[in-house]
């Protein structure tokens, strides 16, 4: 039993060569793995189903360069079910570059659903101020946002804009966030009751499922898994994609358990023959 030992001391470089070839894998070959949706998905999904018709989506995008590998797939799937749905949505942010990275997304999905800037969505840009900001937005829309961050022309100049004129005429908020501001939506969801989603990077999930416990939350999209998961239901055009690199992502996790799995193996057995010697 000697030869167990060994798994303690696998050289580093055939687990870098094994882990390279693992993620590479899925995304040359389709690889029949499970994939099952998970009710926080779900939940997010069937919110924008029965949004109704007089009232309008915000999309909070609190993202960044640093976070796109998960929030831009996130982000995407969302803005692309909303036009799917014909749903009108408002898209801001804390970040300075989330809205304007959003509307990069939209801008190339308009061109699929024939949707139109300023009737199937308007972008008013980066939010400065934090949560009293949010507070006066609630309370009159169209002095807190008086112009778009596109065009630059006065709310009043679309038709979209025109039917927000406070937090009432919003039917759901969805924050796409790599930190910690989802909790000023949360004071806004609690405040005024409006119905909220959040879709995070997967380290922060573990801190929003006290909020979707309590209903605070409608639903959830966690990191990569929760864009794959989005798309899987709306039938999305980015759905190969997100399943590939979930997959690419399942096996690097499958890698890490089985080395973990050996190295263990490879302790118990080290021990018993120091005992036995």
């Amino acid at each position: 039993m000697e030869w167990l030992v060994k798994f303690r001391y696998i050289n580093r470089q055939w687990i870098f060569l094994t882990l390279a070839l693992l993620v590479a894998l899925p995304l040359l070959l389709i690889l029949p793995l499970p994939f099952f949706v998970g009710p926080q998905a779900r939940g997010l999904y069937e919110a924008v189903k029965e949004l109704p018709p007089d009232k309008v989506v915000l999309l909070a995008m609190d993202w960044g360069p640093a976070t796109k590998g998960e929030s831009m797939w996130q982000a995407q799937a969302v803005i692309e079910h909303l036009f799917k749905e014909k749903k009108p949505f408002i898209i801001t942010g804390y970040d300075i570059l989330g809205p304007q990275l959003s509307q990069e997304l939209a801008e190339e999905l308009a061109k699929k659903y024939g949707a139109t800037y300023g009737e199937n969505w308007v972008n008013v840009g980066f939010i400065t101020g934090g949560l009293a900001f949010l507070l006066r937005m609630a309370k009159n829309f169209q002095q807190a946002f008086k112009t778009d961050s596109i065009q630059h022309k006065p709310l009043s100049s679309y038709s979209l804009a025109r039917r927000v004129k406070d937090i009432q005429d919003i039917g759901l908020i969805i924050n796409v966030t790599g930190s910690g501001s989802y909790g000023d939506w949360i004071i806004i969801q609690t405040t005024y009751q409006v119905p909220l989603a959040v879709a995070c990077t997967a380290v922060i999930t573990p801190d929003l499922y006290p909020f979707l416990d309590s209903k605070q939350l409608v639903g959830m999209l966690s990191g990569l898994k929760g864009a794959a998961e989005y798309e899987t239901l709306i039938g999305g055009s980015h759905s190969k994609a997100t399943l590939k690199m979930m997959m690419s992502q399942s096996m690097a996790h499958l890698l890490i358990i089985i080395l973990i799995i050996l190295g263990n193996i490879g302790l118990l057995f080290e021990r018993r023959l120091r005992r036995s010697a």
